[in-house]
């Protein structure tokens, strides 16, 4: 960091450190003594069981917002009994206007309406807890803390819980059994503990304990929940076994004609839960089955990077939190890596007929999460999945099998150790995977071994106000010497780039190993009114993680700087509001400056619920590394991002949200504008439309298109791209019970883009700060478009070659949908109907527009996917 940089940086240092001073938090504690009984309540959310004439009845809440403090607007109170198998809690919500309490029906998991609900830490390790809430409607919403306002509601339990409206008040009623929560097996449990209720139409949160607001973690701040003697281990076995019948027709042109077409497809396997000790539980799956998860969104990716997808399948979903081991985007363990769609489609003539699975088939996975007593965290997860084969017909019905993906093995493990109630955190990763290769072809195309492992640290100070906190990985792969060099010449690393004079062995294409190192280092301050944060980053030319995490680009290294101002108490025009700076660098190891940015973001939410938002980005001028996909680095001219959000109040039964994004660019006509806005509609309680609408309109004067490599000379072709994208995703749900629903999900995506003008880079030239010495444009009169062939003709221009080339104009289209009958007719056992429906449109018109792109959908007839699925929980 230059002299400049490091003033900078004190400049901005040392008024966070002057105002936020004096931000250590001084809580008060408390404690409630839970009640043992013999006496097992009715859980239907009214509270005239005679057990709840035992114990005793706890008030006092407090707001948390808007006025942090302050005694709540209406007053709640809660008991807690217990006895060897569960905890039982009631919680009585009064309301002065009961007949405005927002008995809002949702997904579960899906905060809607007024909620309450009790968050316990049983490690008592101050950093984890398990939240069980209701909505006032009866929906169940769990999920787990995994400490710094960090959570993950992608974690299910199996629990009871039912809600009851009165004359003053709404209640709710709880059954937890305490083999869902994770505890030391010891006498005389001591438990954190944290109970809440959101008022939903005045956005009013209070609580049994104060938490601030402005606190930098929360679970370390809960009161303490005692009295529990004498309970049963956690430890259970839990079996939900599954069968399914899909039923996929196929249209005529997809069917075989040289054989059947298989369309019933039956299935059967289980997931486990054993738990193997009072804190540690072995997850299982044989053959999983993922039929009911929601289709990933349409993207037409025009980057050189990979597109990342979240993950959605609920195995690999649950106790993820002990995997996370990110570096910004980028992962160590990215488990979409496991059933991934085959990576070597082989090529066929148009009399063939190939049959591919489209993803690779899971065989059995398992995973150990828990944490002992003593703060040592511990995941291990391993996966094999099968290899898989294209089965390739010819005429006369013959056929033969070419292996498309291999047998593949993976694992990963992850150790945690908390010291001093989590102030000090240190850890460690290790991930692998090995390809069990029948194939030659494949064998040369992909690496055999993968290895991967890191190092993290996080030390916090003044009552976790201030921390440092870093991350330092190292990664090995091997194989066949043409499997590395296409790693080392793909858009991760880009080792053939002309001008990429510091990547050592870029020549030496005998190479049988990679290896290269990442990490990452921060510090700054999270909690109090005033924060900030400093992060260096790096990853090395040879760092790769794609076999079982995600890597976006190796060969960077750059730092970020952030401050940020946030004001949660009300001021006359504002409820609460923030203002966010912050600045960002990154360069090749080269020293090529690929990002210099700095940027201004501003929310305020007023006081009638309404909020606002503006942010502005500015980028400055710098080289792309990855635009030419292997070609010398490009200079790109500055760009500024103009961005504005508003939304209503979103505790009325129709509410909306939307934006305008504005990105201008410098010296060239390229410029992209986008809107988007999204309806929230509860026609009635149990029904909630939510439409949403995005446009965009997006000009590039200079989009890569190809790479022309001929035997004289290499170029690399540039277009003026104008497109435009019109996006629709609608979603209908209708909640017959908590436990029973109906919900539709609809997405049709249409984009079309032309090119109107042609350049040529001038590779000599790549990085002059002038458009026309960078690029040289290929007049009008020389461009012969054959609408036969649908291709492009570029006569000779300027001593360059004539090309011949695909017309690069496209028009996409892509519906997807489903609707899903779920239903839990018993805890933790669910019947699932679906009916999936997509569609894909995708040629190269000349002149497309985008009408053309919604017509032209609607005249592809689409695929069909029926399936009935029954799982059934039960525990040993």
């Amino acid at each position: 960091m230059g002299s400049k940089n490091f003033l900078l940086l004190l400049c901005i240092l040392f008024p966070v450190y002057l105002f936020g001073r004096n931000d250590t938090l001084h809580i008060a504690s408390r404690s409630y003594e839970a009640t043992r009984t013999e006496l097992v309540p009715r859980i239907d959310g009214i509270l005239n069981d005679s057990c709840w004439n035992e114990g005793i009845w706890a008030s006092n809440f407090v707001q948390q917002q808007p006025y942090e403090g302050q005694p709540a607007t209406f007053p709640s109170e809660l008991k807690i009994l217990y006895n060897s198998n569960f905890l039982f809690v009631a919680i009585r919500c009064y309301d002065g206007e009961p007949e405005k309490i927002r008995r809002i029906f949702g997904s579960r998991d899906a905060f809607t309406g007024d909620v309450t609900g009790i968050a316990i830490d049983s490690y008592d390790d101050n950093k984890t807890a398990f939240e069980f809430n209701l909505t006032a409607a009866g929906q169940k919403i769990d999920l787990k803390h995994k400490g710094n306002f960090e959570f993950d509601l992608n974690w299910n339990a199996v629990w009871d819980g039912k809600t009851a409206l009165g004359d003053s008040a709404w209640t709710a009623e709880f059954q937890i059994p305490f083999s869902q929560l994770r505890y030391a097996n010891k006498e005389e449990q001591v438990w954190g503990m944290h109970v809440w209720r959101w008022l939903d139409r005045k956005s009013e949160e209070s609580q049994w304990k104060l938490i601030p607001i402005n606190a930098p973690a929360m679970v370390y701040l809960f009161g303490d929940l005692v009295g529990i003697q004498n309970i049963r281990s956690s430890r259970q076995v839990e079996i939900i076994p599954y069968a399914l019948l899909k039923y996929e027709p196929q249209l005529s042109g997809d069917r075989n004609p040289y054989g059947k077409t298989k369309e019933l497809f039956p299935n059967l396997g289980f997931d486990a839960k054993i738990g193997l000790s009072s804190n540690f539980t072995l997850d299982a799956t044989i053959n999983p089955d993922f039929g009911q998860v929601e289709a990933d969104p349409s993207i037409l990716n025009l980057t050189a990077f990979e597109t990342f997808f979240e993950e959605k399948r609920p195995f690999f979903l649950e106790g993820n939190e002990i995997f996370d081991f990110s570096l910004d985007q980028d992962r160590i363990y990215h488990s979409r890596r496991i059933g991934q769609a085959p990576g070597f489609i082989p090529e066929i003539d148009g009399d063939y007929y190939m049959y591919a699975p489209e993803k690779t088939t899971i065989l059995g996975a398992a995973k150990i999460t828990g944490k002992t007593s003593k703060g040592l965290s511990v995941g291990i997860l391993e996966s094999v999945t099968s290899g898989e084969n294209a089965t390739i017909y010819f005429p006369g019905n013959e056929h033969h099998d070419s292996l498309i993906h291999p047998y593949t093995n993976f694992v990963v493990a992850r150790l945690m150790q908390e010291k001093n109630s989590a102030n000090t955190i240190v850890g460690g990763i290790f991930t692998a995977s090995h390809k069990l290769f029948t194939d030659d072809r494949i064998l040369s195309l992909s690496n055999k071994d993968a290895y991967s492992g890191g190092f993290d640290f996080e030390q916090n100070f003044s009552d976790k106000i201030y921390f440092i906190s870093g991350k330092i990985l190292m990664s090995y792969l091997s194989g066949t010497s043409e499997a590395i060099q296409n790693i080392q010449e793909s858009t991760v690393h880009l080792y053939q780039r002309p001008d990429a004079y510091h990547l050592s062995g870029r020549n030496d294409t005998s190479l049988t190993s990679l290896t290269g190192t990442g990490g990452q280092l921060l510090g700054g301050k999270k909690g109090g009114k005033w924060r900030f944060e400093e992060k260096l980053k790096w990853r090395s030319p040879g760092f790769e993680l794609n076999d079982v995490g995600y890597l976006r680009q190796a060969d960077i290294i750059g730092q970020t700087t952030e401050l940020e101002f946030i004001e949660n108490n009300p001021q006359k025009y504002s409820r609460n509001y923030s203002i966010s700076l912050f600045q960002s660098t990154s360069a090749s190891f080269g020293g090529e400056l690929e990002y210099a940015a700095a940027g201004i973001d501003m929310e305020n939410q007023f006081h009638n619920l309404w909020g606002i938002q503006f942010n502005w980005n500015a980028i400055f001028p710098s080289f792309e590394t990855r635009e030419l996909r292997g070609g010398p680095a490009l200079w790109m001219n500055a760009r500024h991002e103009f961005a504005s959000h508003i939304n209503s109040n979103q505790s009325k039964d129709l509410s909306f949200s939307g934006g305008v994004h504005y990105n201008p660019v410098q010296h060239e006509d390229s410029r992209n504008i986008f809107a988007h806005i999204q309806l929230n509609w509860h026609p009635i309680s149990r029904i909630r439309l939510s439409p949403y609408v995005l446009y965009s309109n997006n000009i590039n004067e200079y989009q890569y298109i190809q790479t022309i490599d001929t035997t004289v000379e290499v170029n690399y072709l540039m277009g003026r791209l104008e497109q435009q994208t019109l996006e629709l995703t609608f979603r209908a749900e209708l909640f017959f019970t908590p436990e029973i629903s109906l919900q539709y999900y609809g997405s049709p995506y249409y984009s079309s883009g032309h090119y109107a003008t042609f350049y040529f880079v001038n590779i000599n030239q790549a990085d002059s700060r002038n458009n026309e010495e960078r690029f040289t444009e290929v007049p009008e009169d020389q461009t012969f478009y054959n609408t036969e062939t649908n291709d492009v003709r570029v006569l000779e221009s300027i001593s360059r070659n004539s090309y011949t080339f695909d017309n690069p104009d496209f028009s996409f289209a892509q519906f997807r949908s489903n609707l899903v009958f779920r239903w839990e007719y018993k805890l933790g056992s669910v019947l699932y109907l679906v009916w999936s429906h997509n569609k894909t449109f995708n040629e190269k018109n000349p002149l497309p527009d985008l009408s053309d792109s919604i017509s032209n959908l609607g005249k592809v007839k689409g695929t069909h996917i029926f399936l009935i699925k029954l799982n059934y929980w039960f525990s040993i």
